[in-house]
This record gives C-alpha cells, structure tokens and sequence, in this order.
C-alpha cells in the first residue's frame, strides 16, 4: 500500500446509507477533506406488497410487480410457484420499465382464457 493511500472500513450499512459521504482527518498539522460516493450492494427486493385478486374465466389479470437492488436487476419476470420457466401462456401485455437508476417495473397483462392460469404468481429477480 502507498504511503498517501487511506482505509476507511463502514461497519453495519445498509442499502439507506448509500449517497455521498464527507471523509475529515486532521492532526495538528492540517486537516483533509475528502468526498465519494458510497454505493451499497443489495439483493432485489420487492416493494409492492402481497396482494390477493378475484377474477372469472376470460378476465383479464394486470399484475404489477416492482424491484429495487443496487446493482439493477437483469432478470426479472413472472413465475408460477414451483415452475422452473417463467410464465408464457395467456400473456396479453408485458411491460419492463425502469422507474429510477434501482428500481424497475414490470406490469403483465394475462388473459384468463384457462381455468390452469388460476392460481399464485410470483415475481423473480435477479442481480
């Protein structure tokens, strides 16, 4: 390690911390200012809570599922509980949209044209 290089070790962050951050060291010979930009590493989360639907045969669903993790996601779809693949029968629409630089969007639309379209959803993501 150089002479002019510093450590600064973070105990106990967490994704909130991340921002700019003001580093200071003094002594009785000067004092040093330093900035940077702290970016916290974090798994996807899913910010739109759990919600419960009521539909008939040939309804449409639109679900809407939302995920923010440093880095972004790069993959992030819609799956049926214990299914290896993501869901493909009965999609109408689907829109991926990022709603800021951690956080994006994905809002299906499937038409219930099968009593098998019935059931749980889940959304996957992954960094």
């Amino acid at each position: 390690m150089d002479k002019n290089e510093s450590i600064l070790i973070l105990h106990n962050i967490s994704r909130f911390d991340s921002g700019r951050v003001d580093c200071s060291a003094s002594n009785i010979l000067s004092t040093v200012n330093r900035q940077f930009f702290l970016y916290v590493k974090y798994k996807p989360i899913v910010t739109i809570p759990y919600q419960l639907f009521y539909f008939r045969l040939y309804d449409s669903a639109i679900i809407t599922c939302q995920v923010c993790s440093i880095p972004t996601t790069t993959i992030f779809d819609l799956f049926r509980p214990k299914q290896l693949n993501p869901i493909i029968n009965g999609i109408k629409e689907k829109f991926d949209k990022s709603i800021n630089q951690t956080c994006k969007q994905l809002i299906i639309t499937i038409y219930l044209n099968d009593a098998s379209l019935f059931g749980p959803y889940v959304c996957r993501a992954r960094n």
